[in-house]
This record gives structure tokens, C-alpha cells and sequence, in this order.
């Protein structure tokens, strides 16, 4: 028996190359649609995704990424958005640094409602224009009780980042009492030289 071609996992992609570029610029995490840009392997080209089989991964992000609107979820652990439910789920996907969407012969008229199209080619590659930054600074703090109500928060912050702090964790930390206020008003500035 003699073994048929083999795909090339050492090929190079436009697509990889231009978030990787990106990358230098300002570090950011990427989503693939329809099973692209796939959880584990994206590290291989030094990229981020937004989920992984990670047997460390924290309950609080499962919880958390569980309650998203437009993204659904399979395996416990991989996260998908349908590319209909990108405008419903990007105002969540941008606060957690999502800035590009990876997928393969897309729709640009359907993703432009809600993205920017960056590149075509290998991959067709969107981008966020209001995925939060990957570290910021603010001076104002929410104070939330249930995931659900940072969760709205998120979906109102018309892609302005925002700190929140579940109020049982408050206590153990008395000195953010002192930030604790309405948000509408935040200064955001985002970190620098990571």
C-alpha cells in the first residue's frame, strides 16, 4: 500500500502571517468560523484562540463563555459562532480580545454588517474594530452579582472596556470600594510595551 499525498502542516498562510503581524503590533486572540483556525492548533503558529481542550481551564471562563450570546458551544470546551450570530456575539467576543475572524469562503456581505474585511485569500480574515484591548487600565469598577449581569454590562458598554469584580470578592478586597462607581463616565486607557 502506498500512502496518498498528506496535507502540508508546514505551509505557509497569508492569513496566519498577516495575524501574526498584527500580533507585534498589539496582542489579540482570534475565532475561527466553521471549524478554520482551529482550538490547539493555533498555537502552533503562535496565535491565540479563545478555547481550548485545556485541562487547567478555569470553571469561572466556562461559566462565563456559557452565557454569550450567539455562541454556542460543543465538547464542553470549543466555542462556536455561527457566521449569522457574528454581530449578535461580537460585542462579547470583543471583550474577551477576540479582533479577528478567520473563515473559508465567507460571505463578505453578511460579515460586513458587522466586521471589517482585512484580508482575502488562504482564509478570508475579519476584523473588530472594538475588541478590547489585551490589558487596560480604568478608574471605575462594576460591582456584579451574577455572571448574567456582567454579561449585559459587556453587551452595553458599546465596546468600551469596563472592570468588574463579583461583589463576594469584594470583601477581600476593601481599597476597590473606593472605585466603585457608574461606569458611564470611565476613562480607559489601554496597557502598553506587554
Amino acid at each position: 500500500m502506498r500512502p496518498g499525498v498528506r496535507s502540508d502542516f508546514h505551509a505557509k498562510s497569508p492569513a496566519v502571517e498577516l495575524l501574526r503581524e498584527a500580533n507585534r503590533v498589539e496582542p489579540s486572540r482570534g475565532l475561527g468560523l466553521r471549524g478554520n483556525f482551529f482550538a490547539g492548533w493555533v498555537g502552533m503558529y503562535g496565535l491565540e484562540g479563545v478555547y481550548a481542550a485545556d485541562g487547567l481551564a478555569s470553571p469561572f471562563y466556562r461559566e462565563l463563555t456559557g452565557k454569550l450570546p450567539g455562541v454556542d458551544r460543543a465538547w464542553d470546551w470549543r466555542m462556536f459562532v455561527d457566521p449569522a450570530n457574528v454581530a449578535k456575539a461580537r460585542p462579547y467576543l470583543d471583550a474577551l480580545n477576540v479582533r479577528h475572524y478567520l473563515d473559508r469562503a465567507s460571505d463578505p456581505a453578511l460579515m460586513r454588517k458587522s466586521l471589517r474585511l482585512v484580508k482575502t485569500g488562504d482564509l478570508d480574515v475579519y476584523e473588530s474594530p472594538t475588541a478590547w484591548p489585551r490589558a487596560f487600565f480604568t478608574d471605575r469598577l462594576m460591582v456584579y452579582d451574577q455572571v448574567e449581569q456582567f454579561v449585559a454590562a459587556v453587551g452595553q458598554a458599546d465596546g468600551k472596556p469596563l472592570a468588574a469584580i463579583q461583589r463576594v470578592d469584594l470583601n477581600a478586597y476593601p481599597q476597590l470600594g473606593q472605585v466603585w462607581a457608574e461606569l458611564a463616565s470611565r476613562r480607559v486607557v489601554p496597557a502598553t510595551r506587554y
